[in-house]
């Protein structure tokens, strides 16, 4: 009996021995719980082990929990997933839905001894709330939302980044302005909330902002006035007011005539034909246009040169004629050298000018067509060097796809094969100038001619076999006859010569 005490004792003592030498290995995360993202952003866990100077840790793993499904979690190249400083900082980039659930990470030390901790990573459904208190404090409400990262600040005055200051606070001394917007950046989301508010000493006379807003083709014009100060002299505000609104009227009839092309896309000509140019000109009543200057500026060189303008200007070029009162260019016998950006600028009998541009290019013929096969995939592509507005048509054994061969890309320069990958398959390219094609052999395909053909011949083959048959068993029969007869003739000559 002492000796199996004994035994037992020296078990106990060898399977303890790594925990008194040891100790124990303890792992936890750093930030709260549950933790939440928001979907698009990265996602951060770190878990901190504590261990003795003598333990080695073999092997940290991460898993995930989700809907009773387990993840092992590997980081690799090019993975959302990287894991990092020995496997202790797990980082998901552009979370999606399947990323949220409980996450756990397993420590195992060189004794095999494990230790594990939790945590959950919930959704969140709208940003944070923030407000700016007291205007120059930026607080940010999460609703005991944890995340793994602090909230980044940074600040807007009157729509001007602030650059001296950082931080949730603003020093209102060193930047001053009417409209104060904050900016929180986190892994929760973005957060934008802005406070508007006058200083105090000139509150009693704060007049507001005034906005004049006038938009003609795109421009916008703005002026405003931010604040008219109490300590300001009753003449000089008069005196302001009366300058804001002559410039506000000078804007305004700066703006009343518009010069605009009714087609904003690429003009193209083919070489030879006539290229005729004429925007859109909208005066009021009452306004003129005075002079009318045609530009170009060619693409390869940026180099820009008068083509024509009206009046008091022959165009140099004979091609090049004005029509309207200088609002149609027209050139004949277009040249690959007529390319480029034109640019119309039209000036009414006050000074102001209005311009707008066209961008005109070669109509090219389509040339050079090619066919790409990709054949693990059975995908046909046309190929077209400089063609413009090239259209596709695609052909089976001359004849127009339909759809128990392939389908078509909808730009047409695809074919998906969905048949057998065999015969000739056709591109034809077209434009307004002509078309081109080209061909792609695949292997051959078993026609049906020919299986008929195999069959005739296999028919007449055994219908020669039978005839012959017939043939042999006939002349066999016959020969057997006459061999008989034969027979039966003999005892009648021997009787005769007797």
């Amino acid at each position: 009996m002492g000796s199996w005490m004994l035994v037992w004792i020296l078990c106990t003592a060898v399977i303890l021995m790594p925990v008194c030498l040891h100790g124990s290995i303890s792992v936890h995360f750093k930030t709260g719980r549950p933790l939440y993202v928001a979907l698009g952003q990265t996602l951060v866990l770190e878990a901190v082990f504590k261990k003795n100077p003598d333990d080695v840790i073999d092997m940290v793993t991460w898993d995930r929990e989700k809907d009773k499904d387990h993840f092992r979690l590997l980081g690799g190249h090019g993975s959302r997933v990287s894991l990092e400083k020995d496997n202790a900082l797990l980082r998901i980039t552009d979370v999606a839905e399947g990323d949220f659930g409980i996450y756990r990470v397993t420590v195992t030390d060189s004794n095999g001894y494990q230790e594990h901790d939790s945590v959950e990573v919930r959704k969140i459904e709208e940003p944070p709330k923030a407000w700016i208190a007291r205007v120059l404090e930026c607080v940010v409400d999460k609703h005991d939302k944890a995340q793994w990262d602090s909230p980044q600040f940074s600040w807007l005055v009157d729509g001007v980044p602030v650059t001296n200051q950082t931080g949730s606070r603003l020093d209102m001394s060193e930047v001053q302005g009417v409209n104060y917007t904050c900016v929180i950046k986190s892994s929760l989301g973005v957060t934008l909330t802005t406070h508007s508010e006058a200083p105090k000493e000139c509150r009693s006379c704060w007049t507001g902002l005034i906005t004049v807003g006038v938009d003609f083709n795109g421009t916008e014009v703005r002026l405003a006035q931010e604040v008219m100060r109490g300590d300001m002299k009753p003449r000089l505000q008069t005196l302001t007011r009366t300058v804001l609104l002559l410039q506000v009227c000078w804007l305004w009839s700066g703006q009343c005539f518009s010069v605009h092309f009714s087609n904003q896309q690429t003009v193209y000509v083919a070489r030879g034909q006539d290229l005729i140019l004429q925007p859109q000109i909208e005066l009021l009543e009452g306004e003129r246009v005075t002079k009318v200057t045609w530009e170009r500026s060619a693409k390869a060189s940026g180099k820009s040169s008068t083509v024509a303008e009206f009046p008091h200007r022959v165009p140099s070029d004979e091609r090049v004629t004005v029509e309207k009162q200088g609002s149609v260019l027209k050139i004949r016998g277009y040249q690959a050298s007529d390319g480029g950006v034109y640019t119309v600028t039209v000036t009414d009998q006050s000074g102001q000018r209005r311009s707008a541009e066209q961008s005109v290019q070669e109509y090219l013929a389509v040339n050079h067509v090619s066919v790409m096969v990709n054949v693990s995939h059975a995908v046909l592509h046309c190929m077209e060097a400089w063609g413009t507005e090239p259209s596709f048509t695609w052909l089976y054994e001359k004849v127009l796809v339909t759809g128990d061969v392939g389908r078509v890309s909808a730009d047409g320069a695809s074919l998906f094969v969905s048949g057998t990958f065999c015969g000739h398959f056709t591109c034809i390219v077209r434009n307004k100038l002509g078309h081109s094609s080209a061909t792609y052999t695949a292997e051959p395909c078993e026609s049906s001619n020919r299986s008929t053909s195999a069959v005739v011949v296999f028919l007449l083959l055994l219908l020669a076999l039978g005839v012959a048959s017939v043939a042999f068993l006939m002349w066999r029969r016959h020969r057997h006859g006459h061999n008989r007869r034969e027979r039966l003739r003999e005892p009648d000559l021997y009787e005769e010569d007797l």
